[in-house]
């Protein structure tokens, strides 16, 4: 059997053949074109005869087919075959034309007795136009074959494609939990890179044996590195449309993936990632998990939002509940190296340390530093992206994009082809800004030479040449700077908007320098930007068209002699001038005039700017260690120094702050960053100086208080009091809304003014007491320091209201604010500094072991083994309850050392009896034998029922006796080490609201425990232990071997149970669907009988049946 490489160079063969002889025929009758029509018409049907051949023979070159196409290879070779005679027939014809020269012709015979001449007579050339009519036939049909191929490959992507988001997009999480996951959306990124490919793009790799390794192999890794350009993001979703393939609709098999994105804040973080990825699998389950809908539950009763190792744990356990799971995650670089990037690799070397076999993760990016040392990735592991296969895949993508775009180079495509893919090296970007200098170039053989000679040899040097040629650099400058500092996508009418504020020493809003449209907007730059229609808003959105694009311009090539420097970028600069621009335009006097939706559609731009300047002022003020050495202003505008910009922008936010116009009341109606919730109350003016410290502009706080005094001075001392001075917002005070959101200097500021570091505020929705609760709430551990240096309360305690209606409260301290929010540092330095976990016994869910405890992240369980190693029950002052709650917690732990070191530290308080709490029932229940003989011994009581606790987010109703609860998890050891102290078999435990939680017998009954179940029926009588008949019991939870035993002690087979719709034995075994055990009963003359006196109802009968 033939192999397709052999087949298809057959096929060339005879095509080869084909276009010399027509073009040796076509410059025959060129020399006479202009004698005669018929010799025009014959000609043109050659040009058609020679396209159609070129492009077959392109098509048969370039392809690499597989061994899968061999019957399509031998169906076009065929056709191909059939041409062969007519084109040998042709040749013939050529040869005989080469006999008579057209000069010889004309001086042998003249006028009109030459065209009776053999190579012009009619016959001769109606001869010849009916050959050629059949090739083209044949030919076309070849070239059909061909593309119906490449339509059907195509069809399978845009299948395959579908398939993904329909999977990704299924929707089994409810409305409610998916709005608070907040979750980006990935699928976006994934449509976009599969728009941007051909089919076959990647087949290198994903039919190679590292991707078939990667699906198969427990706890497989892959990195797929190179450089910007190469095509990491288009293989990305090759790789996910092929492992949907793999999956084959197997609902164990679990798919998600990610896509990072230099020009989407939104995708650029460790939690965006998780979030995605939560949400993806969990739809790919049949209903909410469990793990999802715990960490739900608990954000939503404590008010905080999931960290990252939150969901890093929900995803872990979401993993769990498949066979495999399959993680693509495309261009890790595109996290920031200066804000999120350390985060996002600490969590993916957490994920990799699992060694969990079911998952499978992939992961793609420039080849790093940081990334490199962070992945740690084995050689067998680590795709280089810089081979044939790259090669092939862009000779594919020129092939394709020339027969679309490029329509006008026909003739040259095969010239344009080779050139392209030979000095691409691998980089798709660098063909595609080639294809936009070949698209004004001029329609000249010439010109086309010249420039494809003269093509750059690397993106940078393309992109030099592409600035170079821009017309309006004063606009193009602006308008890179504006789309590579933005923290979102901006949308075309507000890049629109943006572009008329004129920014130097005196910025204005400039209506004349506004332009029309996107394409006006691409016209500055061709080449550098790109707009798409936002799936969500159906918006369209401008962005940077490439990462290379905003690499190049803020890197240091630039700067160097072959570079632009006049468009180099440095963000500290970026930002300035951007946010400049945004106070520009809120200082608009027009402005606060305006309603609202009048706002939006004259001045776009101006939501984008009330949200985002504050962000973009302090980025301004950040220093990169890694560019201390060098000018970072350089874009700064000419007519300007950087101080003056600086300057500027202070002048703007002091006219802000001081309501110009109404400005800064305009803003915070526009985006009120002191929104709790998304609520606001503007009921009230806003306090300039609240508001100045929480954005952390100390100049702005000073120069404000300065005004304070001025009016304090003219108006009489109306307000002495630093702390409530212009009343408090969601955080409390100026004081404790600067020490929330980290501005140590304004902390400082307000320290020396005299404010109380022990103040304590009124209530607020997220207002966290005193300044230290505020600080430690938030993890800013130096402010911490800082306020205890001043004198703070380290073990400060505050009342809050929680419930309106019910007026009850919960007892705060800086401890607890710590603990219940994660942060490990904190706590660190509060216990440093002598903090005790000590509060009333009302209010124990309010202390900072119970914060701890009911988190269920990695610091959260950190933080508890700290508080547990560090508490002192000699210390405890409030009440011995607290004591409780910390031995307990130790015995659930396992941990025998700190139970004894609880009870050692209880003995020298020198009080009567022991404050066991609920720690028997805990260590019974967790299985810690150690520890359950420790409390015993210790004078625990075995028969003790404990106080009501709370644990694990909820009240803990569910807590039994001790043999209750060993019982119920089946720890029989445990079991036997209790009836040896006299536990009570009969006792049962009762719960917050008095119900029973049934006997030590039902719960080992229901939990299917068979050894604990025979371990309590040796001790005594079964009725003396239930409640409810003990074969009714053993049937209702399906326990056939239990039952078994029963009808062979001879119980009472019809015994029945009050209070349930089944009351018997045989109708609880059909209500639980346990067919042998109704066989069993059966047997043995259960009666049909389900009630006094009653007969069983049809659908029970049925059931039998």
């Amino acid at each position: 059997m033939a192999d397709p490489l052999s087949i298809a160079a057959s096929a060339v063969g005879i095509i080869s053949l084909g276009i010399q002889v027509v073009q040796s025929i076509y410059q025959y009758y060129s020399a006479a074109k202009d004698q005669h029509s018929d010799i025009a018409r014959t000609l043109r049907k050659l040009e058609d005869l020679q396209v159609s051949l070129e492009r077959l023979q392109a098509h048969l070159q370039d392809r690499k087919f597989q061994p899968s196409e061999e019957a399509l290879l031998q169906n076009i070779h065929s056709t191909i075959k059939r041409c062969e005679e007519c084109i040998r027939d042709l040749e013939r014809e050529s040869k005989e034309f080469e006999k008579r020269p057209i000069d010889s012709v004309r001086a042998a015979v003249g006028g009109t007795v030459r065209w009776l001449q053999y190579p012009f007579r009619e016959s001769t050339l109606l001869k010849l136009n009916e050959d050629i009519d059949d090739l083209i036939s044949q030919l076309s049909l070849a070239l059909s074959l061909l593309q119906q191929q490449t339509i059907d490959r195509v069809q399978d992507e845009i299948e395959s494609a579908n398939a993904i988001l329909a999977l990704i997009r299924t929707s089994q999480v409810s409305s409610e939990i998916r709005a608070w996951v907040q979750a980006p959306d990935a699928t976006f990124n994934f449509t976009e890179a599969c728009a941007k490919k051909h089919p076959g793009t990647g087949n290198w790799f994903v039919k190679g044996p590292e991707f078939m390794h990667w699906l198969e192999d427990p706890s497989s890794f892959l990195w797929l590195k190179g450089f910007a350009g190469c095509g990491k993001t288009v293989l990305s979703s090759t790789v996910i449309q092929h492992t949907l393939r793999h999956r084959r609709s197997n609902p164990r098999i679990g798919l998600c993936f990610f896509f990072f994105s230099f020009n989407d804040k939104s995708k650029q973080d460790v939690s965006a990632m998780l979030r995605a990825l939560i949400l993806q699998l969990s739809d790919q389950l049949a209903q909410t998990p469990t793990a999802l809908q715990r960490i739900y539950d608990m954000s939503k009763k404590h008010n905080v939002s999931p960290t990252s190792a939150d969901l890093l744990r929900c995803f872990h356990q979401l993993v769990e509940l498949f066979q495999h799971v399959h993680v693509v995650l495309d261009a890790l670089d595109e996290s920031p190296r200066e804000t999120n990037r350390y985060a996002l690799l600490e969590v993916l070397k957490e994920i990799r340390a699992w060694s969990e076999p079911r998952l499978h993760l992939l992961v793609t990016s420039r080849d790093e530093v940081d990334i490199r040392a962070e992945l740690e990735a084995a050689p067998q592991h680590t795709i280089l992206m810089q081979n044939d296969g790259i090669n092939d895949d862009i000779a594919e993508f020129v092939s394709q994009h020339l027969r679309r775009r490029l329509k006008r180079w026909s003739k040259h495509h095969s010239q344009i082809e080779k050139i392209l893919t030979e000095k691409a090296h691998g980089v798709f970007r660098w063909v595609e800004c080639q294809f936009k200098a070949l698209e004004t170039c001029p329609r000249s053989k010439q010109a086309l030479d010249r420039q494809l000679q003269s093509l750059p040899p690397t993106l940078d040097e393309t992109y030099k040449r592409m600035l170079e040629n821009v017309s309006d650099k004063d606009y193009a400058k602006q308008m890179l700077t504006i789309l590579c500092c933005a923290t979102r996508p901006l949308t075309v009418p507000e890049l629109v908007n943006a572009m008329a504020i004129e920014i130097g020493i005196t910025s204005f809003f400039n209506p004349d320098r506004q332009l029309q449209d996107a394409d006006a907007l691409q016209e500055i730059c061709p080449g550098f930007t790109e707009v798409f229609v936002d799936s969500e808003s159906n918006m369209s959105v401008i962005r940077i068209a490439h990462f290379s694009v905003q690499e190049y311009l803020e890197s240091d090539r630039i700067l160097q002699p072959e570079g632009c420097a006049s468009f180099s970028l440095r963000k500290r600069c970026g930002n300035l001038m951007l946010a400049s621009m945004c106070l520009t335009l809120l200082l608009v006097p027009e402005l606060p005039t305006l309603q609202r939706s009048e706002i939006y559609q004259k001045y776009p731009f101006t939501e984008y700017a009330a949200e985002e300047w504050p962000d973009h002022w302090r980025k301004s003020n950040e220093i990169d260690a890694r560019l201390a050495s060098r000018d970072d202003f350089s874009c700064c505008p000419p007519e300007t120094s950087h101080s003056n910009l600086v300057l500027r922008l202070q002048e703007q936010m002091v006219l802000l702050f001081r309501n110009t116009n109404g400005a800064m009341r305009n803003w915070i109606q526009i985006w009120d960053i002191d929104a709790v919730l998304g609520w606001t109350d503007q009921s009230m003016d806003p306090s300039p100086l609240y508001y100045a410290s929480h954005v952390g502009a100390l100049f702005l706080v000073e120069s404000l208080y300065e005004d304070w005094e001025k009016r304090c001075y003219l108006d009489g001392p109306t307000k002495t009091r630093i702390d409530v001075m212009d009343g408090p917002g969601s955080h409390g005070t100026a004081l404790q809304a600067a020490a929330a959101m980290g501005h140590i200097d304004v902390v400082q500021f307000w320290l020396n003014k005299g404010a109380d570091p022990n103040m304590n505020v009124a209530q607020t929705l997220i207002a966290e007491g005193t300044p230290l609760m505020t600080a430690s709430a938030h993890g800013q551990t130096k402010i911490i320091e800082l306020l205890l240096k001043h004198g703070a309360a380290v073990n400060a305690m505050w009342t809050m209201s929680t419930d309106e209606i019910r007026r009850t409260t919960t007892i705060a301290t800086a401890l607890a604010a710590a603990s219940s929010e994660g942060h490990e540092e904190a706590v660190k330095v509060l216990l440093k500094h002598g903090a005790l976990d000590d509060v009333h016994p009302i209010f124990l869910d309010g202390s900072a072991l119970m914060a701890s405890h009911v988190q269920l992240s990695e610091q959260s369980r950190r933080i508890k083994k700290m508080l547990l190693q560090n508490f002192d029950g000699t210390r405890v002052t409030t009440s011995s309850q607290i004591f409780e709650s910390y031995l307990e917690v130790a015995a659930e732990d396992g941990n025998k050392e700190l139970v004894q070191k609880f009870l050692d530290k209880w003995i020298l308080c020198g009080k009567p009896g022991f404050p066991f709490g609920k720690s028997l029932q805990m260590a019974s229940a967790f299985g810690h034998l150690q520890i359950v003989h420790l409390l015993i011994q210790s004078g625990a009581n075995v028969n003790d029922l404990g106080r009501v606790l709370k644990m694990d987010g909820s009240v803990r109703n569910s807590m039994g006796t001790a043999l209750e609860e060993a019982s119920a998890k089946g720890h029989n050891d445990i079991i036997e080490l209790l009836l040896l102290h006299k536990a009570d078999i009969k006792l049962l435990g009762r719960g917050g609201q008095g119900t029973a939680f049934g006997s030590a017998l039902q719960r080992a009954l229901a939990a299917g425990h068979q050894e604990t179940v025979r371990l309590l029926l040796d001790v005594g009588n079964p009725s003396d232990q239930m409640e409810m008949p003990e074969l009714y019991a053993a049937s209702l939870v399906g326990s056939e071997e239990t039952v078994q035993a029963l009808l062979d002690s001879g119980v009472d087979i019809n015994a029945r149970y009050r209070g349930e719709r089944f009351q018997t034995a045989l109708s609880a075994a059909c209500m639980g669907g346990y067919i042998k055990i109704v066989e069993m009963l059966l047997d043995r003359g259960a009666s049909l009988e389900v009630g006094d006196d009653e007969p069983a109802e049809d659908g029970f009968k049925e059931s039998l049946r």
